[in-house]
């Protein structure tokens, strides 16, 4: 599967997010369906661990949110819970 293979099954407020984590760095890879980024955080596997499960925790509730009406303002909130992952 290549990336464009991807993108075509997402939606606009979807994005595929894949961290691979060492001792001291986390490499984080994010597929969205315009664009493709990748970074290097300064976080070892237990400190990123700790923050995709707080990701993960607040994630439920916005989706809920989007899905119940709240659109823009649910999506809104989980970019910027994923944003607070990968802006360390």
């Amino acid at each position: 599967m290549i990336v464009k293979d991807i993108q075509d099954l997402l939606s606009n407020d979807q994005a595929l997010v894949l961290f691979a984590a060492g001792n001291k760095e986390t490499y984080v890879f994010e597929v969205t369906p315009t664009a493709v980024a990748a970074k290097i955080i300064s976080l070892g596997a237990q400190a990123a661990s700790e923050k995709v499960a707080a990701f993960r925790r607040g994630h439920e509730a916005p989706w809920q949110e989007t899905v119940g009406g709240k659109g823009a303002a649910g999506a809104q909130a989980a970019h910027r819970r994923r944003a607070d992952i990968v802006h360390v």
